[in-house]
């Protein structure tokens, strides 16, 4: 398999997936896990500038001593890694650190407008800390909130030994040759390296995520979880615990679904997904129900401040983390001028070195850089155009009407219900390379209404919604009272 692969990007086809979804590693589901980085086959130089194709970001965790776990309880063990009484609650919101300095405080984006709904619910919150860029004198703005760090679950729980050649000869044989057999090609020899790696490092993590929210779900007991980023490791982690002791999950949607396949149920990432409207017909995942719920605080329309300018057209690019949409944006920076200014919006997932920095300063000076810690309403009332690929902030900006909303890589999703109702209603425009982009620019009018019919999309009166959906699985809940048992650390 060390042969350079010399092909045209294939992409994994639906019943390519379905076979490669029923395949298990020491009874962790190889393909639920490593489904964002395995989908295109295609020569190596096609990865090299993808950060999620990096090997090295799938660092080895070194061996670190453990707490005895027979030694001590649950209670005991959270108390440890929390640093903050486990106490029993109602509805437990488990986060990803993905935290914005919000008028002073940092604020959680997508969960919070959710929570600050639940003003008379017994809720807690737990977060996986990661790094927001404050310097820890901030405000958090999240109440009943509690943190948790990776290393500190693998000082308490361990880590994993995992076998590199035996994982390495299994997916040789029960996965990759799966590929090979249903498109005749030789594996790119970065691909399977960037698999196995990410791989390795889940089966490394898996105990201590595994053990964590075990002895969470016994000693805090909540009825229902609630949680975003449902496709992140340490979020599928939670919820196969959750599974084992029937507390249901209820997923919060964020970003924008393009996908032309779908997720097998064995690999969903929750008993319910919330969505953010009526038109929402996720195809990501199957097996799961999907409740529209709208999102706190959204309205049609916003009236943004008068802008400082006037004589300029600002042309906003935000960042879901796609090397391509920085790409963009630093192509667009050169392209147009005066009185078009290009600004570029970074994501709070970014990573963000004086290298990166220094490039894009050399190749495109004139591109704006934004922080990820910039409200994004403000960004919104300062833009003309907003350009976004699968950000959930190109949704938002439809709840400004005199702003002009493009979907780049949009052609991959016109046959996705969602966008296909929008692009009825005139709300948006998708555009597949900068040309179309650079004539979506060009045909803007300033002072124009770009939601001519109305904003179709975000669903009214979330705040009720959301509470009423959380009422009413509480008292499901409170019919039919789940059992727990505890179970020994192994």
């Amino acid at each position: 398999m060390s042969e350079k692969a010399n092909l045209t990007p294939i992409v994994l086809q639906q019943h390519t997936i379905n076979r490669l979804s029923s395949i298990a590693y020491k009874n962790i589901p190889v393909y639920k896990y490593i489904s964002n980085i395995c989908g295109v086959i295609a020569d190596d130089e096609y990865y090299m500038h993808d950060k999620e194709y990096d090997p090295s970001i799938y660092k080895i965790i070194s061996e670190q001593k453990t707490v005895s776990l027979r030694k001590t309880t649950p209670a005991e063990r959270i108390a440890l890694i929390l640093k903050d009484d486990p106490a029993p609650t109602d509805v437990l919101f488990v986060s990803l650190g993905l935290r914005k300095l919000i008028n002073g405080a940092l604020c959680h984006p997508v969960l919070d407008p959710y929570i600050d709904t639940l003003d008379d619910v017994d809720y807690r919150v737990i977060e996986e800390q990661l790094s927001d860029g404050s310097d820890g004198s901030a405000t958090i703005h999240t109440h009943n909130i509690s943190f948790f760090s990776q290393s500190s679950l693998f000082s308490v729980y361990g880590v994993a030994d995992v076998d590199l050649k035996e994982l390495c000869d299994f997916m040789d044989e029960h996965f990759f040759s799966i590929i090979n057999a249903d498109y005749h090609c030789q594996i790119p020899e970065y691909y399977r390296t960037c698999i196995i790696a990410k791989l390795y490092r889940i089966l490394q993590e898996w105990q201590a995520y595994t053990m964590f929210y075990r002895d969470v779900l016994l000693t805090m007991r909540p009825k229902i979880i609630c949680y975003a980023h449902g496709g992140s490791e340490s979020i599928q982690f939670l919820y196969e615990e959750a599974l084992t002791v029937h507390i249901p999950c209820y997923e919060i949607m964020h970003g924008i679904s393009s996908t032309k396949t779908s997720l097998p149920s064995s690999c969903r990432s929750s008993d319910y997904l919330l969505s953010y409207s009526k038109i929402d017909r996720i195809r990501s995942e199957e097996g799961r129900s999907i409740i529209p719920v709208g999102k706190p605080g959204m309205q049609y329309p916003i009236i943004p401040d008068k802008k400082p300018h006037g004589s300029y057209v600002l042309i906003g690019i935000i960042s879901s983390s796609e090397q391509d949409i920085l790409e963009l944006a630093m192509e667009l920076s050169r392209l147009v001028s005066a009185p078009y200014a290009v600004a570029f919006k970074f994501h709070s997932g970014d990573v963000i070195t004086d290298e990166l920095l220094e490039h894009i300063h050399t190749v495109s000076p004139k591109l704006n850089l934004i922080s990820a810690k910039v409200d994004i309403h403000t960004f919104f009332s300062a833009c003309d155009i907003v350009i976004a690929e699968r950000s959930t902030a190109a949704l938002e900006a439809l709840c400004y009407d005199t702003l002009k909303v493009i979907i780049y890589n949009g052609l991959d999703m016109v046959d996705h219900e969602l966008v296909s109702d929008l692009l009825t209603n005139e709300e948006l425009s998708v555009a597949e390379t900068c040309d179309d982009i650079l004539r979506g620019i060009y045909d803007y009018t300033p002072g124009r209404t770009y939601r001519p019919k109305g904003e179709l999309y975000w669903m009214p009166d979330a705040e009720t919604n959301f509470r009423n959906v959380i009422y009413s699985a509480l008292q499901c809940s409170a019919d039919t009272p789940t059992i727990m048992k505890p179970e020994s650390p192994k």
